[in-house]
């Protein structure tokens, strides 16, 4: 039992990466490219933590499992950011009025990994390609012009799709470029000189473009947490919007669990 002490302290660390000895021994669903984690069961009867991310078996029957996060499939985004937008108005061939200011803006992804397979059959590539469908909302400042026309201040809608270039998914830091196209709505509104009261409301259905990079960090198995910073331009005949948002994106993906075993087990079968 001492010699599986010792050798407790170096495997059964809560974080394991890629392509490890133990990647073979445990059986569950899943044979294709993945993220693991060894997990003791019944810590507080079985085992003894021994540092910040080890564990220690009281007895050779103590169990453990693994879970994994596969390097491709669905994955769900959503991401919160400070935004600097520029709200620019048309008058007429010789005038334009803009607005500026920061305000929020949020987003929820759904996207799915791809992943490139692996260098001669063993070392996992770090450049993959994801796709993702995004719902925005950003709000936009009040924009006056005199009192011939004005853009209310509110939350804007805009439904799209990125694509994204990873630059090194396998790494502990994932970098990422992203670019793609949404569908957004901005609507002016022109107050009528000849009758009080009333306006006339003109909607500019547009495309809004953006691109940017993103930073992510695996914290744990089926959890990334990151930072996003990007720009999005929007353009019509009269209005346009250009908009500069950083925040915090948090990624989650679908965790595989598998079948328990005893400690003596699992260090029988990896030596």
């Amino acid at each position: 039992m001492k010699d599986l002490n010792i050798f407790a302290l170096v495997v059964l660390s809560l974080f394991s990466t890629l392509n490890t000895a133990a990647q073979g021994v445990f059986e569950y669903g899943t044979k294709k490219c993945k993220y693991t984690q060894i997990v003791p069961e019944n810590k507080k009867n079985d085992w003894t933590k021994t540092g910040k991310n080890e564990y220690t078996p009281l007895t050779e029957n103590a169990q453990l499992h693994q879970v994994a996060e596969k390097c491709s499939g669905w994955y769900f985004q959503p991401g919160v950011f400070g935004a600097y937008t520029n709200l620019t108005q048309d008058i007429d061939a010789s005038t334009s009025v803009s607005a500026k200011g920061f305000s929020p803006k949020a987003e929820l992804v759904i996207g799915y990994d791809f992943c490139t397979g692996h260098r001669n059959g063993v070392h996992p590539r770090n450049f993959a390609v994801s796709v993702e469908a995004k719902i925005q909302l950003t709000k936009v400042p009040t924009l006056h012009y005199q009192d011939l026309t004005y853009t209310k201040s509110g939350y804007v809608p805009t439904v799209g799709a990125n694509l994204v270039l990873q630059l090194s998914k396998h790494k502990p830091w994932q970098v990422a470029l992203y670019g793609g196209a949404g569908y957004t709505r901005l609507t002016s509104y022109y107050p009528q000189a000849t009758e009080a009261g009333s306006v006339d409301r003109i909607s500019h259905n547009t495309l809004a473009w953006e691109a940017g990079i993103q930073l992510l960090k695996r914290v744990k198995i089926g959890h990334s947490l990151g930072i996003k910073a990007g720009y999005e331009k929007i353009q019509t005949t009269k209005l346009g919007r250009g908009q500069f948002s950083l925040g915090l994106v948090w990624k989650f993906k679908k965790t595989h669990k598998s079948k328990s075993m005893s400690y003596g087990d699992y260090y029988r079968l990896t030596h």
